[in-house]
């Protein structure tokens, strides 16, 4: 007689140990003890066909006694066959369940494995609990369609990705090859070998990339692309998201799967375009995340925008009021943004040398904000894709409520799309224009209501469809103001009488100007620059701001900490030192720490900035304290910091240009090492 191929796997172990436990044989074999005692029976009549022995139970033990070890050698070795372990088994039941070309039943499974329908039963009852623990998946049974999976398609195909990856032996994988080949034949009647015409289009993608990325696992990856056939063919597909979709267009792994899938179309094999773009993401790195259902990654992008909105606030000192309003803009855009460096095909941004300059400060706080997120693909973001980002945070920084009452003298409103992104550059493009001569007002063109027109000198429409807003005081404009756009300007300011103060004395200027100069002038550019020098108000100047004269330099109060000042005891420091409200902000600070609302930044190595923000208090000013702690305050973070920054901010923006300086000066570890070494000494 012939042993089956588990009876006989159980043989080899006993002939291999001598002894092996009840317990170790079920969990191992994943069967029953009736299977088990069944089996004992088969492996007793093999070897007393000869006298080779016996197999009994002894306290929960099997063991084999030998009498011809010899010849019980020569036969076990004699046509041997493979026997899957029970997750082998396991995973490839799972596969043939899902990658099917006709219905799947107990009896399928039973014959494939040789075993018994019991433990086929038990299988099934652990693959579906494993597979159904995501909650984006069902595994089901009908007579209709007998064992089959529904749900994301998405977690699917990575579970299925990952029960391949489970199969360690050749055997498996062969199992599987042959498997997919027929299922593959029944669903096409195309007789070609799918595993080799996928190994072709993987090597076409290594030309096609010139070597930049060599495939780690050419089979699995193989197996994958026969994967997208076969469950295609049955009608399920991968629905990535526009913002994917569009990330991946700019790839090369997309254009030399494109042209691959046309090759085949003309040979008439045929393969849909959502497949296209699910190939082009598995042969980028299918495993990139690690992320199995869509809304998994949704929450991993909702936390980068929570923890980059909360970076931004620790790092400028401020506290968003529309938190979830620019929470919601940012996913939008952050989605986009994590495929396009996720496929490694950042966007271009033609204004970014313009919003550099324009929001310096905000442009560093928003590139260290991302940088503090801690994400691999946030991690070498260009500056193109800071200054969209740049963007979002000026506009929720400097939206106004629109006021509903009377018209203000000399206030501008400026409207524009949803984001307001584009109207906040047109803003600063007219501030540019005109200076400090005006208030600027910036809503949405949802916003928008008709008696506004006649609330404002002068209403911009940035980037709105034209004629869709009409009126004496309205200038139409693009993203950028073009000189047909400053002579309505200027037009409209006239008529208002907001002009006529200077007017007179500018032409005057500009007509002694010319008369002297032999060589043409920009007329328009010297009249807007006069206007500005004459209109110029009392603006805001770091110099001229309390407690901002010579804030860096040897006027700053610096002071060295006594030893063994612990956290608590550096934040009382601060506030007794900073403090002008007779405990008042100590008595904030412990507020904040209970509530872990306490704004901290560690901006360098060695250095943290603490907040004190006094808004409210009659005494308030800016104020920058130095400490220097010569062993190190151990921060909230588990690290040493020997350079505390405390400062005092008495609004929402004030403290910006002091923050940049700070950030500036202190930009540099050897600044930092130098400053403590000389409080040392």
């Amino acid at each position: 007689m012939e042993l089956r191929k588990r009876q006989a796997k159980i043989l080899q172990d006993l002939f291999e140990k001598k002894r092996i436990s009840v317990d170790a044989i079920l969990d191992e074999y994943g069967i029953s003890k009736r299977t088990l005692y069944y089996d004992l029976n088969k492996i007793n009549d093999w070897l007393s066909e000869d006298n080779f022995g016996m197999a009994n139970i002894e306290d929960k033990e099997i063991v084999i006694e030998i009498a011809n070890l010899a010849g019980m050698e020569k036969r076990m070795h004699r046509g041997k066959e493979y026997y899957f372990s029970s997750e082998e088994r396991r995973a490839i039941e799972f596969l043939f369940i899902t990658l099917n070309s006709e219905k799947i039943v107990i009896d399928d499974l039973k014959n494939a494995f040789d075993v018994s329908r019991n433990t086929i039963l038990s299988d099934l009852k652990s693959v579906k609990s494993e597979i159904e623990e995501s909650g984006e998946l069902k595994f089901c049974n009908s007579i209709k369609q007998g064992y089959y999976v529904t749900g994301d398609e998405s977690t699917l195909r990575k579970i299925i990705q990952e029960k391949i990856n489970e199969l360690k032996t050749p055997e498996g994988k062969a199992v599987l090859k042959i498997y997919m080949q027929n299922s593959l034949f029944e669903l096409t009647k195309n007789e070609i070998d799918f595993y080799k015409l996928c190994i072709c289009i993987i090597k076409q993608y290594e030309l096609d990339i010139k070597n930049e990325y060599i495939l780690s696992d050419m089979q699995t990856e193989g197996f994958m692309i026969q994967v997208s056939w076969i469950r295609s063919l049955k009608g399920y597909t991968i629905k990535l998201s526009d913002d994917e979709k569009n990330a991946l267009t700019g790839t090369l792994s997309y254009r030399s799967v494109e042209n691959s899938v046309e090759k085949m179309a003309r040979c008439g094999i045929e393969m849909v375009q959502e497949e296209v773009y699910y190939l082009a993401s598995m042969l980028l790195g299918i495993e990139t995340t690690g992320f199995k259902t869509h809304r998994e990654e949704e929450r991993f992008i909702e936390k980068i925008a929570d923890q980059f909105i909360s970076n931004f606030e620790r790092i400028t000192c401020l506290v968003f009021y529309n938190r979830s309003k620019l929470r919601h803009e940012l996913f939008h855009h952050l989605r986009a943004l994590f495929y396009r460096m996720k496929y490694g095909t950042p966007s271009d941004n033609p204004l970014t040398r313009d919003i550099k300059q324009m929001y310096s400060f905000v442009f560093e706080a928003t590139r260290r904000a991302i940088a503090e997120v801690g994400n691999d693909f946030m991690r070498d973001i260009p500056d193109t894709e800071i200054a969209y980002l740049c963007i979002y945070m000026v506009s929720n920084l400097d939206e106004k409520k629109v006021h509903q009452s009377a018209k203000y003298d000399g206030s501008i409103l400026i409207v524009g799309p949803k984001n307001m992104a584009i109207a906040t550059l047109i803003k600063e493009q007219i501030q540019n224009l005109l200076g400090d001569s005006f208030e600027y007002d910036v809503i949405s063109l949802s916003r928008l209501k008709t008696r506004m027109l006649s609330e404002y000198v002068m209403v911009v429409l940035v980037d709105v469809p034209r004629g869709k807003v009409t009126g004496e005081n309205v200038v139409e404009t693009s993203i950028v103001l073009n000189k047909e756009d400053q002579q309505k300007i200027v037009d409209i300011l006239q008529n208002e009488k907001l002009l006529s103060k200077y007017n007179n004395k500018i032409e005057d200027i500009l007509s002694i100007v010319e008369e002297n100069v032999t060589q043409p002038i920009e007329r328009k550019e010297l009249y807007f620059s006069l206007f500005r020098y004459f209109n110029s108000r009392k603006g805001y100047n770091p110099s001229e701001q309390p407690g901002m004269e010579c804030i860096l330099g040897e006027k700053t109060r610096t002071e060295v900490l006594p030893d063994h000042m612990d956290w608590e005891d550096t934040l009382h420091y601060g506030s007794e030192l900073l403090d002008s409200s007779e405990g008042r902000l100590w008595e904030r600070i412990q507020n904040l720490v209970s509530r872990d609302k306490l704004q901290t930044y560690r901006f360098e190595k060695d250095a943290i900035l603490i907040h004190y923000p006094m808004q409210g208090e009659q005494q308030r000013e800016i104020k920058l304290l130095k400490m220097i702690s010569e062993e190190g305050v151990v921060c909230p973070d588990g690290k040493k910091a020997y350079l505390i920054l405390c400062l005092t901010t008495i609004d929402k923006y004030s403290h910006f240009s002091l923050l940049d300086e700070v950030y500036r000066f202190y930009g540099k570890k050897t600044k930092i090492t130098e400053l403590v070494e000389s409080y040392k000494q």
